[in-house]
């Protein structure tokens, strides 16, 4: 089975799980203890005789609680174990891949990000010193950083679900909010370069080094 479709059942049982938790968790027996009991009708005289009986013990209670809900309860609780569990074994499976096949994770993205920061300066570079919008060298650079955003810098984004686990939520807001600034930044150069304009472009891909930058700084503060 692949790895997609176990994600999949993993969160569909955890939903159903939640649900089932949600639903019977909170159903209480007092109404179902009563009407056992004969205590609820339509008359004033019983209601005021059942609004007098004695409250049910807590253990009464739980005892009333778990013959009515417990075992759907229960199985909410299985099913959310389970699909974590199921969640868990994909993730550390795919890890071991990524690690078998000299795949990037979270622990390579530090010299993965360096490399994009340092081919978007070479790339900011050669924009500085295009004359001509039209010449083979706007045209090859156009293809680089196509390249680049595809490739290197789509690998980084990819690794956002591990980074976001290994060093936490605000943490990961605080690196790919960067990161971000930084893809739109060399996709609107990319954009100028296919309209001919060399100094967007320019101007474009030195805010995307600059972006870059700070999120290679912020990842190696994590650290």
């Amino acid at each position: 089975m692949s790895s997609a479709m176990n994600n999949t059942i993993s969160m569909i049982m955890i939903t159903l799980g939640v649900a089932l938790c949600a639903a019977f968790g909170a159903r209480l027996p007092d109404q179902s203890a009563a009407r056992q009991a004969g205590l609820i009708h339509t008359d004033e005289a019983t209601k005021t005789a059942a609004q007098a009986t004695t409250p049910q013990r807590p253990t009464e209670r739980l005892s009333g609680w778990w013959s009515l809900a417990g075992l759907p309860f229960s199985a909410g609780c299985v099913l959310i174990v389970a699909g974590a569990l199921l969640a868990r074994r994909e993730e550390y499976l795919s890890h071991q891949e990524e690690r078998a096949e000299g795949g990037e994770g979270p622990v390579d993205l530090g010299a993965l990000l360096e490399g994009v920061h340092q081919e978007v300066v070479t790339l900011h570079q050669r924009c500085t010193e295009l004359q001509n919008p039209k010449s083979d060298e706007a045209i090859a650079l156009r293809d680089a950083l196509k390249e680049l955003l595809r490739g290197d810098l789509e690998r980084v984004i990819e690794a956002r679900g591990k980074v976001k686990a290994r060093y936490g939520v605000a943490s990961f807001a605080e690196l790919y909010g960067a990161i971000s600034q930084g893809e739109r930044r060399m996709n609107r150069a990319w954009s100028a370069l296919v309209d001919q304009h060399i100094p967007e472009a320019s101007i474009s891909l030195e805010g995307a080094v600059a972006s870059l930058a700070e999120a290679a700084e912020r990842l190696k503060s994590f650290s």
